[in-house]
């Protein structure tokens, strides 16, 4: 069953989508296969969050493809990854980002780049490098930081949850991990999920790593 959260109390990818923001996602790349399933799964930082994995399965988080993993400890946590092209995830989010217009989007307070982007949103013609700054201003907002990297723990539906997000380079990544159990945000797990975003991802997306 896809995830789904109020954008940004933890994560900017895990955000409720109607009717109306979904086609304007349109329709969804192949997604991974089994191989490419195990790939998202290899690096070391996210080996290390599921230790030797009981089983992985295809899924899908807020109605993009993703790759979870049972873990071996954390009392049957489950690890979650995520790689997409960025307008494909922003596509998902299009009622999130119109919370940061002003309510009359033609007043002078409306940042022009915003609505420029909005605009190409609503067309499907957003480029993927220009999607990530649609992650960033989100980040701001939500946040207060206008980084292309985002960490942070939530409760969804009884579940703990800790998430790692990140867009650069044309491309949105989301890595998580949760459990029936209270999952807290040491050190040592921001590093692991700050590291395994960055396995897919170019390092310089994850600052202070």
């Amino acid at each position: 069953m896809p995830h789904t959260l109020l954008a940004f109390g933890a994560a900017l990818l895990l955000s409720a989508c109607g009717p109306d923001a979904e086609e304007l996602s349109g329709t969804l790349t192949a997604g991974i296969d089994e191989q490419g399933c195990e790939r998202l799964l290899s690096g070391p930082a996210t080996e290390e969050l599921t230790g030797p994995q009981g089983s992985h399965r295809l899924h899908e988080v807020g109605g993009l493809p993703a790759c979870q993993a049972l873990t071996s400890g954390d009392n049957g946590a489950r690890v979650t990854v995520v790689r997409v092209p960025a307008a494909q995830w922003a596509g998902t989010q299009y009622w999130t980002f119109m919370d940061l217009l002003p309510a009359h989007p033609t007043d002078a307070d409306a940042d022009p780049r915003l609505l420029e982007l909005m605009e190409s949103l609503r067309e499907k013609t957003l480029p993927d490098e220009d999607a990530c700054e649609l992650f960033v201003a989100l980040a701001e907002e939500r946040h207060g930081s206008a980084e292309p990297l985002v960490i942070s723990p939530a409760a969804l539906g009884g579940l703990s949850l800790l998430s790692a997000q990140a867009c650069g380079g044309g491309q949105f990544a989301l890595v998580t991990m949760e459990s029936a159990t209270d999952l807290e945000l040491t050190p040592e797990r921001e590093s692991l999920l700050r590291a395994a975003v960055d396995e897919l991802h170019p390092a310089d997306l994850a600052p202070g790593g």
